[in-house]
């Protein structure tokens, strides 16, 4: 590793809490945040050893335990520790300055100055502070004294705290990705991924602290070390990069070995909300001995992680070299390197087949075992199943092969023109390619007058580099659609969605041509594709947002589903929990017709769970005849490059119930139909009966989250003897009927104290738990 910067490499850590900030006058008493993970490091491990990784981010204090999905890893929390705040490095430069200014004078009164005073100084404040970071010494405090407030860093809050964990991997687990959440007082934090590799494991070196900066008066940058040799490959390089640093490793090389390097970036930290594009774009490049640059890529067809694949011409020393392409950097740019001559997949075909049945496959990559592979997807009946090689103990990369209930087929040349257009029965599924540059495959359908039909490519989706272009004929020969790019929902991890679509009612009876192209006039072996041909059929899918909640006892957590519509599905869906533990319900279960997304609210049982619970929801609504239920896919709503939202799906919906228990009912509202709300007409609602509280008409105040344009609330609880009631009301100037959904009550107190003691007076408001979502639709007076 070389090319470090002084001012990015300081980690002065804090083993406990900061002390809240004493504000005056009116405050607002946030609710406890859950913890958010950013990144880990090193980002995995080998099979069969022991690692020690940090994993940063922020509200990490008392964590329990860390958790990872899939099997044969076990986990031990052996660490923490959180950057100083910038007041509580001011107190220590006093120190300092102390000490400068005893040094002058003893320097002008010509006497021997020592130290030590201002040594035992600091380790006393330390102490009072209760920091046990061994990486926090006096002589490191005074080389990074001035490095916390430069103006250029950034200050990076939500990367602040690092948790250390052990991970014991067993010789037996899975290579590949696999999910890493962390648990404390306050929750379940956010998954990130970490990697199970084969390959022996090293890390980037830090460079070395100076010796003795003391009584310098600017700090002296450490000395750069230069990177070991790697004697022996395969190995996988783990590091991080900072501000403007370019890593170099140097290895030996066989002549005739087939070296893959194989960077994981993008990977491991999908999006980053405040970095442009969005994630850490890495580049490698390989260097000879002498320096000269013998390969160079910074991506793998469409895919940011970058892939190259080099014949060694030689024996020798080379170094392989990583950085960010515009030389940007932060903590959470971490990276793993496979280096070595390891199986990699590079396509596959066909991309695809049907469900239940055999496929075999044809490989195409750099060091494989075979050029052939069976592949049986089993009881999956409509997505994605992974595709790996094994050459001796070594798994190779994992490639997608979708999965479809429909009959598949091949594309079968010549199919160039409309005259030879390869003719299609549906429903059906075509395997092809577009297999040089300027190829065009054409198919031909017969449709009837009124039929409702759908075409749709899967290519991209499917690690295909193809950028699809599509397009109906109809059998008069003039074109009757066309697209390009269609986006889809689903694959949160796709940024440039590439693959078309088609949604057409044939006007009458005859023969359809649909063409298929590659837009940038593209071709290949691996240019792939599943052309899905079928009449058109409503559906829906779900997504659930976040993918873990942490909730008090017998309160309510703001969950957000997600309808992803197909076909022109516009009816209402809705939601339920499925074999939910005793205490947990759901309330504002619904997405209302032609909306694609809903909030509504989870309430939770009224004592402490004694771990988090993983729940289920399942969707259905009527489409036609048939009720169809969908189960909803847990995700993360990921913003990327401050604008883009991404649903990126996770393995598992968990909701933790933490603190006190509570002394009643959790609220909930006097029946479950769906509320009409008149406009200019007040609707009062009430709680059901089992929830009365006069310190909750006296106390509480009321809000609504985000309501439609002119809808509102009564600031308080009312209490009389029906029960505890809110009024709600809409304006008829502004509310226009038709408007369907949920209302989002979010709640609050306020506090007071009087000044005591010197101390001023004090005004606050706590934010509350919100009440639960209560469904209404707005009409007219007279409906």
């Amino acid at each position: 590793m070389i090319h470090r910067p002084l001012q990015h490499r300081a980690r002065l850590g804090l083993t406990t809490s900061l002390a809240l900030l004493t504000l005056t006058g009116f405050a607002l008493a946030q609710p406890k945040k859950p913890p958010h993970l950013g990144y880990a490091y090193p980002a995995g491990g080998q099979q069969g050893k022991t690692v020690t990784i940090d994993v940063g981010g922020q509200y990490l204090q008392n964590t329990s335990q860390a958790m990872i999905s899939g099997k044969g890893i076990r986990t031990q929390i052996v660490g923490y520790k959180r950057e100083l705040s910038r007041g509580q490095m001011n107190q220590l430069r006093n120190i300092f300055n102390e000490m400068r200014k005893a040094r002058r004078e003893a320097k002008k009164a010509k006497k021997p100055f020592s130290t030590k005073p201002f040594e035992e100084k600091f380790r006393k404040e330390m102490k009072k502070r209760k920091v046990q970071n061994p990486e926090v010494t006096f002589e490191t405090f005074m080389a990074y004294r001035q490095l916390r407030f430069d103006p250029k860093r950034q200050p990076n809050i939500q990367l602040s705290e690092i948790v250390t964990v052990q991970l014991t991997i067993a010789p037996g687990a899975l290579p590949g990705l696999r999910e890493l959440r962390l648990q404390t007082r306050k929750g379940v934090s956010n998954p990130i991924y970490i990697q199970v590799g084969q390959a022996r494991e090293i890390r980037e070196i830090a460079p070395k602290l100076p010796a003795s900066p003391v009584g310098r008066r600017k700090p002296v940058a450490p000395k750069p070390v230069a990177p070991a040799l790697i004697e022996t490959l395969p190995v996988t390089i783990n590091g991080q990069i900072l501000p403007g640093e370019v890593d170099q490793f140097r290895f030996r090389a066989k002549k005739g070995t087939r070296l893959i390097a194989a960077a994981s970036a993008r990977t491991l930290v999908p999006y980053l909300a405040d970095a442009v594009p969005g994630w850490f774009q890495a580049t490698l490049r390989l260097l000879d001995a002498k320096g000269n640059e013998v390969a160079y890529t910074d991506d793998f067809r469409f895919h940011p992680d970058p892939v190259f694949c080099y014949d060694v011409p030689a024996d020798g020393e080379y170094r392989i070299e990583i950085k960010d392409a515009i030389y940007r950097g932060r903590e959470d740019f971490v990276y793993r390197i496979l280096l070595g001559e390891v199986p990699y997949i590079t396509s596959i075909f066909p991309i695809g087949g049907q469900a239940g049945k055999r496929t075999t496959i044809e490989l195409e990559g750099w060091n494989l075992p075979a050029r052939t592979l069976n592949v049986s997807p089993g009881k999956v009946n409509d997505g994605t199943v992974t595709v790996t090689a094994r050459k001796g103990r070594l798994v190779s990369n994992a490639v997608l092969f979708g999965v479809d209930p429909i009959t598949s087929v091949r594309e079968k040349e010549p199919n160039a023109s409309l005259l030879k257009a390869q003719q299609l029965a549906m429903p059906v599924v075509v395997d092809g390619r577009i297999g040089a540059t300027g190829d065009e495959d054409f198919f031909a359908f017969a449709g009837k007058e009124g039929e409702e039909i759908v075409a749709e490519v899967f290519a991209r989706r499917l690690g295909s580099p193809m950028d699809s272009l599509l397009t109906l004929t109809g059998p008069d020969g003039k074109a009757l659609a066309a697209n390009d790019d269609c986006v889809d929902k689903s694959v949160g991890l796709i940024t440039h969605q590439a693959d078309s679509r088609l949604e057409y009612t044939l006007p009458k009876a005859g023969t359809y041509f649909l063409t298929l192209s590659d837009t940038q006039n593209q071709g290949g072996n691996a240019f792939a594709y599943r052309l899905r041909v079928r009449r058109r059929k409503p559906d829906f899918a779900l997504r659930v947002t976040p993918s873990t909640l942490t909730s008090e006892p017998g309160q309510n957590a703001l969950v957000t589903v997600h309808a992803l519509r197909k076909d022109g599905f516009a009816g209402p869906i809705h939601l339920t929990l499925a074999n939910a533990p005793k205490g947990f319900s759901l309330s504002g279960g619904w997405i209302p017709a032609g909306q694609d997304k809903a909030q509504m609210t989870l309430t939770c049982p009224p004592r402490p769970q004694p771990s988090p619970e993983n729940l289920t929801l399942v969707g259905q609504a009527k489409i036609g005849k048939k009720l169809v239920r969908r189960q909803a896919v847990p995700a993360e709503d990921q913003m990327q490059a401050f604008l883009y939202r991404h649903l990126v799906p996770t393995e598992k919906f968990l909701v933790s119930v933490l603190g006190r228990k509570h002394g009643g009912p959790g609220m909930r509202w006097d029946g479950t139909n769906i509320r009409t709300l008149v406009i200019g007409k007040p609707l009062r609602v009430f709680l059901d009966p089992a929830y009365r509280s006069a310190y909750v008409a006296k106390e509480f105040h009321l809000n609504l989250k985000d309501p439609p344009k002119g809808v509102t609330v009564d600031e308080k609880f009312r209490l009389d003897e029906r029960g505890l009631s809110v009024l709600i009301t809409a304006d008829p100037k502004v509310v226009k009927p038709g408007w369907e959904g949920n209302l989002i009550f979010s709640t609050y107190t306020e506090w007071h104290r009087k000044a005591k003691n010197g101390k001023r007076a004090r005004s606050g408001r706590t934010v509350r738990p919100p009440l639960p979502a209560l469904p209404i639709k707005i009409v007219a007076g007279g409906e």
